[in-house]
């Protein structure tokens, strides 16, 4: 059978990297002896059209697309011209909003698609295959899978797999990290760039983010010695010099990380790395030393609100002086860069939280900096507490484009949100210190072009 798995035709893209979700999906497919392609709209910006060309010249058996909660409009434009073209095409969504969205609402909204996985679907999709090739499979039984069945929507309680090294790697030849000109930490400028992912779930108890409903609340990690594998292959096939580790839990693995540390300086290995999302308060110095030694270059730090008020009401778990104490740390042991991120617009935000956010980015000991607006999503905490209190009665994504949003907190219009967003940038990326930092890193005309073009995304929407 031929499987296509794709990302959509999407209205803005910030990043152009590989899509790992996919790669490992289509590592499995592989694995069961289906033939698995792979095709990313946003990597070369094509249209809806093009998609749709595409995919009637390969004619696959069955269309896998994941799906953003701010791409429906496109998806289901997409979608609906593949099925006028192959009427017979089975057709397949995942990804984040299938994950968090009423069943109900997704299949009726996706009208013309067959089935929807929730969670992550490496077990459940190869299962689906079997039941699509006509083999013995009983569809309630398939994990996470959401389908139709006598008129009513169904939806399978998720699965998630235990044994990562199990999954394999990604298929690297389908998503060839050599054919993409972005990276995940964009204010680093070498590409081309592994994305590598050490473990998945989320034990944290943030309520704006629904990454529990996506891949479940308990921890599970690959081996080092997989990762390592991993890193070899990349660093010897695919001559990459540059990884982005992007899950949020691997620097709380210190015994792994360090181990992870020698074994690159052994190895002889003269790489740049980085890290996204990391738990301030999992750092210490001796790790902080070791990354830098090993080629560390920068991390991600979820730092979110200037509010201790707001932190509390996301459940943070973190203190503001916390956070000075780890940026100091982490400034006295490295050279490390330092990403912090922000989010500006939570409900119970008052117009002086959100001054004390941008007052905070903009004194503490950071170098770069993202400023998100809150989004109610469903699945997380802050959007059934807002579901509860009256506030919203949900979210049509549809209408959602790139210059709205659909939530603002009571006494903050929408248009002064994304004034204070676009004055935070501003200020942050005025300040003398940052001015001469990002000047010091534009050393070449392509990475001055990426920086304006990010400038320009940035100032010009509310994301």
């Amino acid at each position: 059978m031929k499987v296509l798995l794709t990302t959509p035709v999407i209205r803005q893209s910030y990043q152009r990297i590989p899509d790992i979700g996919l790669g490992y999906l289509a590592t499995g497919i592989r694995q069961k002896g289906h033939e698995a392609l792979i095709f990313q709209c946003e990597k070369d910006k094509h249209s809806i059209e093009e998609f749709t060309s595409e995919v009637v010249k390969i004619k696959p058996d069955v269309l896998g697309i994941k799906v953003f909660s701010l791409d429906l409009p496109s998806v289901r434009k997409s979608i609906d011209a593949v099925r006028k073209n192959l009427p017979e095409i089975k057709i397949i969504l995942g990804g984040p909003h299938p994950s968090c969205a009423e069943p109900d609402e997704l299949m009726d909204y996706f009208s013309e698609a067959d089935y929807a996985f929730k969670g992550e679907a490496d077990i459940g999709f190869p299962m689906l295959l079997d039941l699509i090739g006509g083999r013995e499979t009983e569809i309630e039984e398939i994990p996470g899978l959401i389908y139709r069945k006598n008129g009513s929507i169904h939806s399978n309680g998720p699965a998630y797999e235990t044994e990562l090294d199990t999954l394999g790697f990604p298929s690297w030849d389908l998503i060839d990290p050599n054919g993409y000109s972005d990276r995940w930490s964009f204010w680093l400028k070498n590409v081309p760039t592994g994305i590598v992912l050490y473990s998945r779930g989320c034990p944290y108890q943030c309520t704006f983010c629904a990454a529990q409903v996506v891949s479940g609340k308990k921890v599970r990690k690959r081996s080092i010695e997989n990762v390592l594998e991993e890193m070899e292959l990349l660093y010897d096939k695919y001559n990459i010099r540059n990884f982005d580790f992007i899950d949020d839990n691997f620097i709380t693995m210190k015994k792994d990380v360090l181990i992870l540390c020698d074994e690159i300086q052994k190895r002889g290995w003269k790489i740049d790395w980085s890290v996204g999302g990391v738990r301030l308060d999992a750092l210490d110095a001796e790790t902080i030393k070791s990354m830098e030694k090993a080629g560390c270059r920068s991390i991600s730090v979820g730092i979110e609100s200037g509010s201790e008020r707001i932190l509390k009401d996301m459940k943070k778990s973190l203190t503001l002086d916390k956070v000075s104490e780890k940026l100091a740390l982490i400034k006295s042991n490295s050279n490390i860069s330092v990403m912090g991120q922000f989010i500006i617009g939570f409900p119970t935000e008052k117009i002086e939280d959100i001054k004390k956010t941008i007052s905070f980015a903009c004194s503490s000991n950071i170098d770069y900096v993202t400023f998100y607006t809150f989004h109610p999503l469903p699945g997380s905490e802050a959007y059934e507490d807002l579901i509860n209190r009256g506030e919203l009665s949900g979210v049509d994504w549809s209408s959602i484009t790139p210059d709205t949003k659909p939530y603002s907190p009571p006494g903050i219009s929408s248009f002064k949100l994304k004034w204070l967003y676009r004055y935070a940038y501003i200020r942050f990326y005025t300040k003398p210190r940052t001015l001469k930092t990002i000047i010091r890193e534009l050393t070449d005309f392509a990475h001055i072009k990426k920086w304006l073009r990010r400038a320009k995304n940035k100032l010009w929407s509310n994301n």
